[in-house]
């Protein structure tokens, strides 16, 4: 009786999927090289890209070796040689390239891109001078094969040996726009960051509220004032403090931006002012 009772409860939770009756194939179970995302990283055991190149023209490959940590987040380990440091990235792309920033110069550079926090993506280089691993740089911009995103998808960061890395930068003032940004290599071999004047923002807008604008950031003559429904173009900003503004009929005057995006002219928020801004996060 009761072996008959135990059989039924048997029958019982197996029915429910409690209990498992189905051997476990050896063949599903899969070690991966390079985890799809980070909470994998996060979860799984440690895992490596290994890579071999010649860094320093000294007809030796270097054995490179990216290490993902799953104990600790964000984290990997650059190895080649002897050398070794520890780096806290974000979202860390595994597959690592091996670049040439300048072909004149005999040292090729290690780029670690990184899908970061809201897609603010970034990238760290480093140099190996035979001795240490030396980080030159931390720059925006993604460099290479993005896999997360699928087959095909690159970022859009450009090197090609001229001794320059052309990249896109998050805009600092008014909302969220990127502008191209170029660095190039100091004499010690750091990435350098090549300021501009003026950076192009080209955000098309429409007038929200009455506003004057003045002649240039140092001359505060009134040369044009802005009517709600107007269309213009906010075409040029110092990126700190000064935006111009160009209507189509070719008309341009200049607006102080206090902070991230209060219009000094009118002590409001830009999106209280022009409408067609973007703020992604």
């Amino acid at each position: 009786m009761y072996k008959n009772l135990i059989a039924i409860i048997a029958v019982f939770f197996i029915s429910l999927g409690v209990i498992s009756c189905t051997p476990i194939n050896k063949d599903d179970v899969s070690t991966k090289l390079r985890p799809d995302s980070q909470e994998e990283q996060e979860v799984h055991m440690d895992s490596q890209i290994v890579k071999y190149a010649d860094l320093n023209e000294d007809k030796v490959d270097e054995k490179i070796i990216l290490t993902l940590k799953s104990s600790e987040t964000y984290k990997y380990s650059l190895e080649i040689g002897d050398a070794k440091i520890d780096v806290r990235g974000n979202n860390i792309e595994p597959d690592f390239n091996i670049v040439d920033i300048d072909y004149k110069d005999g040292i090729k550079e290690i780029a670690i891109s990184e899908y970061g926090p809201s897609n603010d993506e970034a990238t760290r280089f480093y140099y190996y001078n035979g001795e240490k691993i030396i980080n030159i740089g931390y720059i925006s911009g993604f460099y290479g094969p993005m896999h997360q995103y699928g087959e095909g998808m690159v970022g859009d960061m450009k090197i090609e040996g001229m001794g320059k890395v052309i990249t896109k930068t998050r805009g600092e003032i008014l909302h969220t726009w990127f502008y191209e940004d170029e660095y190039g290599l100091s004499k010690h071999h750091y990435l350098l960051n090549k300021k501009k004047t003026l950076y192009e923002m080209d955000a098309k807008v429409t007038v929200l509220k009455e506003i004057e604008l003045q002649k240039s950031p140092e001359d505060e003559t009134k040369v044009l004032k802005l009517l709600p429904d107007e269309e213009v173009i906010i075409s040029y900003t110092d990126n700190h403090e000064w935006c111009m503004i160009q209507t189509t009929d070719g008309q341009e005057g200049w607006v102080a931006v206090d902070g991230f995006d209060t219009i000094r002219e009118l002590n409001l928020p830009a999106a209280e002012v022009f409408s067609g801004l973007n703020y992604a996060d």
